[in-house]
């Protein structure tokens, strides 16, 4: 039973160190002070934490001894804004007030962390280009059609005239003029064989 006890007594103070320097780790901060600073009648002060550090909190005492009046704003000053006393850098942060209706003497502080710097993002990698796949089909312009046309009357034939279609155009005429001439030629051989077995 002893030993059970020692165990778990030593479990509980393992336990106790480590969440104490983590929760340190997690506000590892640093506190800064102005001093005492006269605030006129609604008047503005601040004071900004060191470089490279940001504020995570902040606020003010009163002098010691004096009577604690009325404060109108006890805010965070932003990087890169600009405030009726003061434009904050692109980098600084801390703590303002402004003051009541009475002028006081007031000591404006803060508590700064170290800034984290991000790391860059990796760039991604460039993606494999997938080339399209060549379009089985041929356009119209490429492909010559297998399906007969008929030719365009008035228009000159070509020797590319595919079989069994009418010749017309320049090419016909000739074939007329052909065929007519062999016709009269076999008339007039007919005509004289006749006359001569007339005659004979």
């Amino acid at each position: 039973m002893r030993v059970r006890t020692v165990a778990v007594a030593t479990s509980a103070f393992a336990l106790l160190l480590l969440g104490g320097t983590a929760a340190q780790a997690a506000t590892d901060t640093t506190k800064h002070e102005s001093g005492l600073m006269d605030f006129g009648p609604n008047g503005f002060g601040g004071w900004s934490c060191p470089e490279g550090t940001e504020v995570v909190t902040g606020g003010y005492t009163y002098a010691e001894g004096a009577e604690h009046l009325d404060v109108k704003v006890d805010a965070k000053m932003e990087a890169a804004t600009e405030y009726p006393h003061y434009t904050t850098k692109a980098d600084e942060t801390g703590w303002y007030v402004q003051n009541g209706e009475q002028a006081q003497k007031l000591n404006v502080w803060v508590e700064c962390k170290a800034k984290v710097e991000e790391s860059p993002s990796p760039e991604p990698e460039p993606s494999e280009t997938v080339s399209p796949s060549p379009d089985v089909t041929a356009s119209p312009s490429t492909s010559p059609s297998t399906a007969p046309t008929s030719p365009v009357p008035g228009q000159a034939g070509s020797d590319d005239d595919q079989p069994g279609l009418p010749v017309t155009g320049a090419k016909g005429k000739v074939i007329l003029a052909s065929g007519a001439g062999l016709l009269l030629a076999g008339v007039a051989l007919m005509f004289i064989a006749r006359r001569r077995r007339f005659t004979a």
